[in-house]
């Protein structure tokens, strides 16, 4: 964690920003992961409601009303008024099994939103990586276009003093060319990956600085278990589970209870009343509903499994990609140092004097790039692998 805290402050300190820095402020503003949290606020709020009584009800009522005698008070048809308050009250622990399934709701949105911020991490560190190997790439054409126009000169010198070497000068003017026109893509194509990376939510700056070094991680124990997808399925299951639990205990209907006072004209007539109301569920609508929650959770149960096999898949592809990537790195790396480099050089040192050095020097040129540009692919490889591989698993790597 030192070191992150550490190249953030070394790359503010350069105007550049790292990757992670970028990251950060993408994930505070990024529409999507603030709806996220505005739905994750109110699936809280549901908690304590589910668990909340109905609402009393009052009621108040006038009987034996004369209406063409609104003033009369004789012994006859006496006006009344009464108050009530009826309360819905279950007889069955449903409250408790939708509060429960709440709860696991709220938690399944929780790991919802983790697993949004590896998602935008990981298409963020994806851009980037991209982005960091087409600088690397640049480099390298950069690099050997100079190499290009030496051995053009050197070329020039040759052709002026043999006439069978203009062929080859004529080669080498074309591949600087091509060189040429190759590096201006390249160019282009570094500043439409970090155009995209606007598509987030947030502008990064003109510089993002990261380092296409991949170390070795031993990833013999990483497995899914932490995966927020995974465990997001699950707790909505339990949620589902929650849900049926609710609708079985349904099947015994609430009762409202009623207490209420009656007031006569005349203060001997006044009385308390209690009554008690039953639902009488005779049409099969509590038993529909929990067969639905029972086909929901199977449903589910069936997602989540076959969602554990595409992540175990996923996992170890991921895990082969960045082994196969690593080795595949220190290999070329290995040819670059002790075989083509040297290659390069007695081909360039003997050019004036050696036809066939004339004649594959640019072959010669072509391999060594080549072989610098599959480096950079190899350790992009790596990397993307490593992040896929948090994003699948949840785990820091």
């Amino acid at each position: 964690m030192r070191l992150v805290v550490a190249a953030a402050l070394l790359a503010a300190s350069l105007g550049a920003e790292s990757v992670d820095s970028f990251i950060q402020r993408t994930l505070q503003k990024n529409p999507e992961i603030t709806s996220m949290q505005n739905s994750l606020k109110a699936a809280y709020e549901e908690i304590g409601i589910s668990s909340k009584l109905d609402n009393p009800e009052l009621s108040i009522q006038t009987l034996n009303n004369d209406f063409s005698r609104p003033l009369a008070r004789d012994i006859s048809a006496m006006q009344q008024v009464t108050y009530a308050i009826t309360q819905k009250i279950p007889l069955t622990t449903k409250l408790g099994s939708r509060e429960q399934s709440k709860k696991d709701s709220y938690e399944a949105l929780k790991n919802r939103l983790e697993q949004k911020k590896l998602d935008i991490e990981f298409e963020i560190k994806t851009i980037a990586y991209e982005i960091a190997k087409l600088k690397e790439i640049e480099s390298n054409y950069k690099k050997y276009l100079e190499t290009a126009k030496f051995a053009t000169g050197l070329l020039q010198i040759s052709s002026s003093i043999e006439s069978g070497s203009h062929t080859e000068l004529v080669r080498s003017q074309i591949e600087t060319a091509t060189f040429e026109r190759k590096l201006t893509e390249i160019v282009a194509q570094k500043k439409i990956a970090i155009k995209k990376l606007e598509s987030f939510g947030e502008v990064p700056n003109e510089t993002i600085e990261i380092e296409l070094n991949p170390k070795y991680v031993d990833l013999s124990k990483t497995d899914i278990s932490l995966s927020n997808e995974l465990r997001a399925t699950s707790n909505e299951a339990k949620s589902i589970n929650g849900e049926l639990s609710a609708e079985n205990k349904s099947i015994v209907p609430d009762i409202g209870v009623t207490l209420g006072y009656a007031s006569a004209d005349s203060r001997y007539q006044d009385f308390w009343f209690f009554g008690v109301n039953i639902p009488l569920p005779i049409y099969g609508k509590e038993l529909a509903s929990a067969r639905k929650k029972g086909f929901e959770l199977s449903s589910k149960k069936d997602e989540e499994r076959n969602l554990r096999n595409k992540l175990t898949s996923d996992l170890e592809a991921a895990k082969f990609r960045y082994e196969s990537a690593l080795k595949n790195s220190k290999a070329t790396e290995k040819i670059i140092k002790t075989q083509s480099a040297h290659l390069l050089e007695t081909t360039l040192s003997t050019l004036k004097t050696s036809k066939s050095s004339r004649e594959f020097v640019f072959s010669v040129i072509k391999e060594n790039l080549s072989l610098e540009n599959e480096l950079a692919e190899y350790r992009a490889e790596a990397m993307s692998a490593l992040a896929q591989i948090k994003k699948i698993t949840g785990a820091e790597i």
